[in-house]
C-alpha cells in the first residue's frame, strides 16, 4: 500500500483482481491494470500521472478516485465501458482515446484541463454537459459521436479540429466566443439553431454540413469552404455585419439552404452580388440593417 510507483504491465490480465487500494501511489505506467476483466474500484487519490492503456478494457470499472492526476495518457481508459462518472479536478493533459468508448460515462468534471487530444471522448454518449472554461486545444474527433451532448463550455478555444464535435445532434448551447478556425467537419450534423461567432475567420469543408441553423452571424468572417453549410435547410439568414472584403467561398458552401439570406455591410453588398464566388446567391444579399 505505500507503494509510489507502479510499473509497466504490473498488473496486467490479473482476471481476479476486484479492487486496487495505492493511497501513495503517484504513478500509475503504461498497460498496469489494463484487462483486469473483474477490476470495479480504484483508489489512487496522490496519483498525478496515469500512462498509456493503464485501465484499458475494464470493462467491469465503475469507480476511480484520481482526483490529483494531472496527465492522462493515450487510450488510458478506452473501452471502459461500465465507467459513469469521472472527478478530474487537477487534470491538464488528456491524450488521445483516452476515454474512448466510455459508453455509459455520463459525467466528467475537469476545469482545469487545457489539452484534450484526438477521439479522446469519441463515442461516450452519455455526457450532457462539457464546462472547460481552461481548455485550449480540442484534438480531432475528440467529443465524436457524443450524441446527448447537450451543453459545451470552451471559452478558450481558437481552433475546433476536424470532426471534433461531428455527430453531436443534441447540442443546442454553445460557450466559444474566442473560435477563429472551424476545420474539416468539426461541427457538422450538430443541434444548434441559432448562435454567433463573434471572432470566426475560417469553416473548413463541411464545417456546419446537415445541421439545425435558422440564424448565424459570422461578423468577420474570411473563408467559407466546400459544402460549410450544405443542407442546412432551415438556414433563413446569416449576418456578416462587419466584413471589410467579401470572403472567398466554395460554389457548395450554402448547397440546398434555399430560404438562406446573407447581411452584409451595404458598401459591399454590390461586391458581393458581382463576385463570381457569391454570383449565384446574389438574388439573396442584402444590406445589413442591424
Amino acid at each position: 500500500p505505500k507503494a509510489v510507483y507502479i510499473g509497466s504491465s504490473a498488473f496486467h490480465t490479473c482476471w481476479a483482481l476486484e479492487s486496487i487500494e495505492l493511497p501513495e501511489a503517484q504513478t500509475i505506467e503504461a498497460l498496469c491494470f489494463s484487462s483486469c476483466s473483474k477490476l470495479t474500484s480504484v483508489n489512487i487519490p496522490k496519483a498525478v500521472y496515469i500512462g498509456s492503456s493503464a485501465f484499458y478494457n475494464d470493462k467491469s470499472l465503475t469507480t476511480v478516485n484520481c482526483e490529483q492526476v494531472k496527465t492522462i495518457q493515450r487510450v488510458a481508459f478506452f473501452g471502459c465501458t461500465s465507467l459513469e462518472s469521472m472527478n478530474l479536478p487537477n487534470v491538464v493533459y488528456i491524450r488521445d482515446t483516452a476515454f474512448s468508448g466510455c459508453r455509459n460515462l455520463n459525467s466528467v468534471n475537469m476545469p482545469n484541463v487545457s489539452y484534450i487530444g484526438n477521439s479522446a471522448f469519441n463515442n461516450c454518449v452519455q455526457i450532457k454537459v462539457l464546462d472547460l472554461p481552461n481548455l485550449t486545444y480540442v484534438g480531432s474527433s475528440a467529443f465524436y459521436s457524443c450524441t446527448s451532448l447537450e451543453t459545451v463550455n470552451i471559452p478558450k478555444v481558437s481552433i475546433i479540429n476536424s470532426n471534433a464535435f461531428y455527430n453531436c445532434w443534441q447540442l443546442k448551447t454553445l460557450n466559444a466566443d474566442n473560435l477563429e478556425e472551424i476545420w474539416d467537419n468539426g461541427m457538422a450534423y450538430i443541434g444548434l439553431t441559432s448562435h454567433s461567432f463573434p471572432k470566426l475567420k475560417k469553416i473548413g469543408q463541411r464545417g456546419f454540413v446537415y445541421g439545425q441553423f435558422e440564424t448565424i452571424d459570422l461578423p468577420v468572417i474570411e473563408n467559407i469552404g466546400y459544402a460549410a453549410f450544405s443542407d442546412n435547410g432551415s438556414l433563413k439568414t446569416v449576418n456578416m455585419s462587419m466584413v471589410t472584403k467579401v470572403p472567398t467561398i466554395n460554389s457548395t458552401a450554402f448547397a440546398n439552404c434555399y430560404k438562406a439570406k446573407f447581411y452584409v455591410p451595404s458598401s459591399l453588398v454590390y461586391a458581393f452580388q458581382n463576385d463570381s464566388m457569391w454570383s449565384s446567391l446574389a438574388s439573396r444579399i442584402f444590406p445589413y440593417e442591424g
